[in-house]
Parts: C-alpha cells; sequence; structure tokens
C-alpha cells in the first residue's frame, strides 16, 4: 500500500477515536481534517479517483492555495488533469 493511503487511514482513524471522545463529552468538532477527509471520499466517490489521485489533487489545491502556482500548473500537467483538446 502507498505510504500516503496508509498515513491518510491512519489519520482517520485517529480522527474516528477524538471524535467520538468529543461527543461523550457532549462536543461536536468539525474541523480542517474532517473537511479534508470529506473532500477526499467526494473526489473518491464522485470522480472515481482512486486514493492517490484524490491526494495528489489536495496537495495541488494546497500549493495553489499557498500562491505556488508554478509548481502547482506542472504538477497538474503532469498528472494529466489538464488536457490540451487535440479537436
Amino acid at each position: 500500500m502507498h505510504p500516503l493511503a496508509v498515513r491518510l487511514q491512519v489519520g482517520t482513524l485517529e480522527l474516528s477515536k477524538s471524535k467520538k471522545k468529543l461527543e461523550e463529552e457532549g462536543k461536536t468538532v468539525f474541523g480542517e481534517t474532517e473537511f479534508l477527509l470529506l473532500s477526499v471520499m467526494f473526489f473518491m466517490d464522485w470522480f472515481m479517483m482512486d486514493l492517490i489521485e484524490v491526494t495528489g489533487l489536495i496537495l495541488l489545491i494546497d500549493l495553489l492555495v499557498k500562491s505556488q502556482r508554478i509548481l502547482a500548473m506542472i504538477g497538474l500537467i503532469l498528472i494529466g488533469i489538464i488536457e490540451i483538446p487535440l479537436k
């Protein structure tokens, strides 16, 4: 299994443990990590992407947010999300 996939699984497990503990205390938390995991699940389900593609996409979005546009564009071209129309 790819190291990123392993890290995401471990992170999901830890998140569910901490969320369960907070719910037992009567608190609800919807943080950045949960949003990230929901985004991963959405892309995997809706666009039928595998975990590696989704992780790459999220890392590229993170580069864009951090104003690393050139690196992000190179990454998008390399993984083939930007398709140059041939017709």
